[in-house]
């Protein structure tokens, strides 16, 4: 069973991992209907990811900010930017786990118990069914590997990279992602942004 084939029955019977390394990356194209949303409720979260895209009109073409909730939203997928153990309860991992139900969390949870150190390193990604026909993908990227407060952009910038891969090797038609690092994490507005983008960048336009 593939990851694009699994459900939710409970717990999640499959997963896709997106490992570090090479990867066979297909840009997403807009003839195509593919596209990346950012999203928040945060207005300073929002205005810092525009003033960003401003300077990167290549991934503005294919990126859209947007204002509200985003599980609100329907789109193939959502990043999960959270741990490297899987703990979803708290910004917003939290409304993930009241909107899709907690068996998405202890679904995602008993895959990384089955990894190498029992953990999903900064940088990895795992793709999981949610249940939820308006959004049927979650994507677990961590920033941190237990919940602290980051000092620098990277786990971002690496979380950004590998969701997005992640969903490129899916062909996800649309991937929603919330702001990345802001809130445990403390990481100023516009670093988040930079960061994020970064990331986002590598993946789509640097093939390795």
């Amino acid at each position: 069973m593939s990851g694009r084939e699994a459900s939710v029955s409970g717990s999640v019977l499959g997963a896709v991992r997106v490992k570090k390394g090479r990867q066979a990356i297909v840009p997403l194209r807009e003839e195509k209907g593919r596209k990346c949303l950012v999203c928040d409720i945060n207005p300073a979260m929002r205005e810092a990811w525009e003033k960003e895209l401003e300077r990167r009109p290549r991934l503005a073409a294919l990126c859209s900010v947007v204002a509200g909730g985003i599980t609100d939203l329907r789109v193939d997928a959502v990043v999960s930017p959270a741990n490297s153990f899987g703990f979803m309860r708290g910004g917003v991992d939290g409304v993930y786990t009241r909107v899709f139900g907690e068996g998405v969390e202890s679904g995602l949870q008993a895959i990384i118990r089955t990894l190498p150190a029992e953990e999903l390193p900064v940088g990895e990604a795992l793709i999981v069914p949610t249940g939820h026909s308006g959004i049927p993908w979650l994507i677990s990227a961590p920033t941190m590997r237990r919940p602290s407060v980051l000092h620098d952009g990277d786990p971002v910038r690496r979380s950004a990279r590998a969701a997005m891969r992640a969903g490129l090797e899916q062909a996800f038609a649309s991937i929603a992602f919330p702001g990345m690092g802001t809130g445990t994490g403390r990481l100023p507005f516009d670093a988040a942004a930079k960061a994020m983008f970064d990331g986002m960048e590598e993946a789509l336009f640097s093939p390795r």
